[in-house]
């Protein structure tokens, strides 16, 4: 065992474990409501689908582009969207 600074010490409490537990359950929260969100986006945009860059460009204020990249694959790989030509479509019956 080594030396532990007071911040480190203070950093390792039960306290701070539950503060950053909470703050993930938050942000894994907002990730699923904005997946929501956009399938049913893709969905009412009926079969013709939706241009990709339509549906970042009406979101962009409230989201990064890593974050619509990451869902919209989240969205792919679990077979609820596909992408072809960036013309996002609704599969999931």
């Amino acid at each position: 065992m080594g030396f532990k600074s007071k911040t480190e010490q203070w950093e390792d409490t039960e306290f701070i474990r539950r503060g950053q537990i909470e703050a993930q359950k938050k942000q894994v929260n907002a990730i699923l409501l904005f997946a929501k969100i956009v399938e049913e986006s893709v969905k009412d945009a009926g079969p013709n689908g939706i241009p990709s860059g339509h549906l970042y460009a009406a979101m962009m204020h409230k989201v990064g582009i890593d974050t619509y990249t990451y869902v919209i694959g989240l969205l792919k790989e679990a077979g609820a969207i596909t992408e072809q030509n960036h013309l996002l479509r609704w599969t999931r019956k």
